[in-house]
């Protein structure tokens, strides 16, 4: 992909999702927040792209997302309920249920917040998804990992390629986003008691499909799990980018 000239900034928010761990089976559990496969579908999705047919068009040639966590989150377990289908006479329900544990995101306080840092080399699908946003019109409604989970979106910032900086150094940098443990050097975490306690956890995530809807890439991702900025040592350049009303904020894409 081209070099970033424009970034549109847009919120998720929600009360509840499930992001499901592509590694798990029969007990459903859940990421920490979306991984770049959910957003892009997310994003096909309000757009009215037909099912599995985005994959390219978001793919990391042509599009980078990064997300930041807004809200500190917490887990719960619920027990659903689902149609036992081992054979195609039981789609009618007649086997009785199948209870399968599902694991739950929840905000800590009230409602999930998930800020989304969204480029595409094509300008006019960024214009699509900020318009849509702006008036609250999709083609397909968004939600949070399962449509039970309706979620709601706003456009925090577009931004222009004047308040957007690429920038690379050799000294530690606080990283607003989640970040692929692959840009980091080793031992390049780099805390200090000073700034109080911190919450680092990890995330193995699917990052990329083929256009069959097979897994393409995998990466490692780690994050501050109450919203704090993570003070890193890295391998990439990373954006520095400044919001509407002067507030600067680092990103890195979970696909740079």
């Amino acid at each position: 992909m081209k070099n970033v000239t424009r970034i549109l900034v847009f919120d998720i928010e929600g009360y509840m999702a499930h992001f499901r761990k592509f590694y798990t089976n029969s007990s459903a559990l859940t990421y920490s927040f979306p991984p770049y496969t959910t957003v892009v579908g997310l994003i096909a999705g309000i757009l009215g792209r037909p099912r599995d047919s985005y994959y390219k068009e978001f793919g990391s040639e042509n599009c980078r997302i990064a997300v930041s966590l807004e809200a500190e989150t917490r887990k719960i377990v619920q027990t659903m309920n689902y149609i036992r289908t081992k054979s195609k006479s039981e789609l009618d329900g007649s086997a009785g249920p199948t209870p399968t544990p599902l694991e739950i995101l929840l905000a800590k306080d009230i409602r999930l917040c998930f800020r989304i840092y969204f480029t595409h080399q094509n300008n006019d699908v960024v214009d699509e998804v900020k318009k849509r946003v702006q008036q609250q019109r999709y083609i397909y409604p968004p939600y949070l990992g399962i449509t039970e989970f309706l979620a709601t979106l706003k456009l925090v910032d577009d931004i222009s390629e004047n308040r957007i900086k690429r920038v690379y150094q050799q000294q530690p940098v606080k990283i607003a986003t989640a970040v692929n443990t692959e840009y980091i050097k080793d031992r390049g975490i780099c805390l200090n008691r000073a700034e109080g306690s911190i919450k680092i956890l990890k995330e193995k995530m699917a990052l990329e499909f083929d256009e069959e809807r097979n897994l393409k890439k995998v990466a490692t991702f780690i994050f501050e799990a109450t919203g704090k900025e993570l003070p890193v040592l890295l391998t990439t350049p990373y954006y520095q980018i400044q919001l509407d009303g002067g507030a600067c904020r680092n990103i890195l894409f979970l696909n740079q």
